[in-house]
């Protein structure tokens, strides 16, 4: 998977939720 600013954002607030 490529990472993109919009991705990563996306990543983060999925990884807090954990």
């Amino acid at each position: 998977m490529v990472e993109t600013s919009s991705n990563r954002a996306k990543v983060g607030k999925c990884k807090q939720k954990e």
